[in-house]
This record gives structure tokens, sequence and C-alpha cells, in this order.
């Protein structure tokens, strides 16, 4: 998991194998992990700002955004973190962002693939400022 391993020399050098150790979670790293139970999956017509995560406007039911075409789907976990936005244009995936956070609630790496499957990696340096597209 290139994630994982990033984040372990990123965050913690000095702990990187004792961290590595921990069975699949890297809470231990003070990294909470995507494993987080979902608890809802919300529907948008748009989002603003080009700013991570997005920040995702005018909630619809689920037919209203399928009635529309393009919509984003939103999943957040049961700390009601955004984890995944969806762009769905004309049925099928326009694009993912995948959003992981330290466990003070602070964004520190977001994973964009884009409907070729090609990903890009934003991740927070030790300034704390979003770099990327990697």
């Amino acid at each position: 998991m290139r994630y994982a391993r990033s984040l372990l020399v990123s965050i913690c050098p000095q702990r990187a194998i004792a961290c590595a150790a921990v069975v699949g979670t890297l809470i231990a790293c003070g990294v909470s992990s995507m494993a987080q139970e979902e608890v809802s999956e919300q529907y948008f017509a748009s989002f603003a700002g080009y700013e991570l995560p997005l920040k995702l406007q005018e909630a619809l039911s689920k037919a209203e955004a399928e009635a529309l075409g393009t919509y984003y789907i939103a999943h957040r976990d049961a700390l009601g973190q955004l984890r995944e936005v969806r762009k769905i244009h004309k049925g099928e995936i326009f694009f993912v962002h995948e959003y992981f956070y330290d466990t003070a609630g602070i964004l520190v790496e977001a994973q964009i693939r884009n409907k070729d499957g090609k990903i890009s990696t934003v991740e927070r340096n030790q300034e704390g400022k979003l770099i990327g597209n990697q």
C-alpha cells in the first residue's frame, strides 16, 4: 500500500518499523485509515472552488441527482469526515477523490483518479501545505 509506506516514513520515520507492524491500521502513527465505518452517502449538484477536500453544494435526493445526469456522490465516515467524492456523468464515473486524515482531522493526502484510471496524489508537506501531482 503506497499510502501506508509514504506516510509511515513522512509522519513518523523514527517509528516506521514499529508502525508497519501494526496490523491493518495506521492509527498508531497518527493517521486515521479509510477503514473507518462509512455512515452516509449523500448526493450533490455541484462543488465550490478547487480546494481539497471539495466543498460540495446543493444537496439532492438520489432520484434528483440521477435525473440531472451529472452529480456528485459523497461518502462520509463515522466521524463525519468526507472520505470519497465521485463525479458521475451520464451514468459513468468521471473522477474519484479519496481523502485521508490524521487523528486531528487534518487532511494529509488526497488521491484523485480520473475516468481513465490515472491517479494523482496530493500530500501535506512538513510546512502544512498541500503539494502534489505525483
